[in-house]
């Protein structure tokens, strides 16, 4: 038997209802797809939800998740040509089986509806079935949210997130999809030709299907197309900086391979806090980096959360000093600094290369401010301050003055050591 013809098997996997469920061997391959494509993104930087972005997951979780998420979404795909199967019953057709193949699922019907009304009944059962277990899953992503997993709440935003797109993709108005069997159902009652009613149907859904072609086409040739990378903004944000104090001391004495050992663990450590405070990572430094609260999105809290992150920070320096004590390394300190302002946002860089950044004065007053921290010590602008509100007792410093600035900045020392509670 040829490749092709073994993925044209398929297997028999359960019976439903006295409905046989068969699965397409190339279901399988979609299936492994979907749980690659959704682990891989759960161990990256690119989830979030709501405020908050989700904070990259060890690589056993991640697949974990990815093979929940996808069973979750195969069962909703069967869950929707089971609708149509039960409707279909409802209005006295058998059915053969229903057959899960890599496009989706399809319940084959013994004989064809016998009037308009049956042919709306059994088309709109299927969509009708995905808006529900959408609302369902949405329902469960908001109380998992609500309740802190966030985790199992991106699980089920996902799932509803597939099932919305079913329910949607699915009611486009071209034969034989949902939609173009209800038009056909309609063209039917009112002519009451099913000949020319299914004519009518396919002919839209071929100027359908070619137009999202043609946009496809479009998208991928046209040279200032950009539909992920939107225009610059301007937005009131909180910018982080932080920079290890003496790492040029410390890389002169220490072989190569332990300086980068040293800095993946401060930048996997770093990094892991402003994620769960709701940060955007906006790029390494060097020794250092710089991380925006407020964008992409705003919230009344950026202030307070981009302080939380930088207290945290400290605190996990201490934790990080004390195994490298044990390790027989240096200690290393962090110097970090954050200014409140309106900056510009957007992707910035050529055509061959662009990256989502901040630019602005509010940039520099934060890189100024963290320039002026010594290690272990967070410096914060007047701005900063009054976006925060009060949840640290603040030292003021000397003024400092910043380029393009005529007045000298105020500036603040978060007394983080002092502070207690969870952040």
């Amino acid at each position: 038997m040829s490749i092709a013809g073994f993925f044209k098997k398929s297997i028999t996997v359960a019976k439903v209802y006295g409905i046989p469920v068969r699965i397409d061997y190339r279901w399988f391959a979609v299936v492994a797809l979907s749980v690659w494509l959704i682990s891989s993104n759960l161990q990256g930087n690119v989830i979030q939800l709501g405020n908050v972005r989700l904070p990259p997951l060890a690589p056993a979780t991640a697949w974990l998740l990815g093979v929940i998420t996808t069973a979750g979404l195969f069962l909703s795909v069967f869950g929707h040509e089971l609708s149509h199967a039960l409707m279909a019953r409802a209005e006295g057709i058998d059915i053969d089986e229903i057959v899960l193949h890599p496009f989706g699922g399809l319940a084959r019907m013994r004989s064809a509806p016998e009037n308009p009304r049956a042919e709306f009944r059994i088309a709109v059962a299927g969509p009708a079935a995905s808006f529900l277990f959408a609302i369902l899953a949405f329902a469960g992503a908001k109380i998992a949210d609500s309740g802190g997993y966030i985790t199992t709440a991106v699980v089920f935003f996902l799932i509803a997130g597939g099932n919305l797109l079913l329910a949607v993709f699915n009611l486009f108005p071209g034969y034989p999809l949902d939609g173009g069997r209800v038009l056909r159902a309609i063209l039917w009652r009112r002519s009451g030709n099913i000949t020319e009613a299914t004519r009518l149907s396919g002919i839209c859904g071929i100027l359908i299907g070619g137009t999202l072609i043609l946009f496809g086409i479009y998208i991928m040739i046209a040279p200032n197309w950009r539909p992920s990378q939107p225009y610059g903004v301007n937005q009131t944000i909180t910018v982080l900086f932080a920079d290890i104090r003496g790492f040029t001391r410390l890389s002169e004495h220490a072989p190569p391979e332990k300086i980068v050992g040293l800095l993946n663990r401060y930048f996997s450590a770093m990094t892991d806090i402003i994620f769960a405070h709701g940060g955007t990572l906006d790029k390494y430094l060097g020794d250092g980096l710089m991380a925006l609260f407020g964008a992409p999105t705003t919230t009344p809290e950026d202030a307070a959360n981009a302080l939380n992150a930088a207290v945290a920070m400290q605190r996990r320096i201490l934790g990080i000093n004390q195994e490298f004590r044990a390790e027989g390394l240096a200690e290393i300190g962090v110097g970090i600094g954050m200014h409140t302002g309106e900056v510009t946002v957007g992707y910035i860089g050529s055509e061959r290369r662009s990256e989502y950044t901040a630019i602005g004065d509010a940039v520099n007053t934060a890189a100024r401010l963290e320039s002026n921290a010594r290690g272990g010590e967070i410096l914060i602008s007047e701005a900063t301050s009054k976006a925060a509100g009060n949840r640290y007792k603040l030292k003021e410093r000397e003024p400092i003055t910043v380029k393009n600035r005529e007045q000298p900045v105020p500036l603040f020392e978060v007394d983080w050591q002092r502070a207690s509670g969870a952040l």
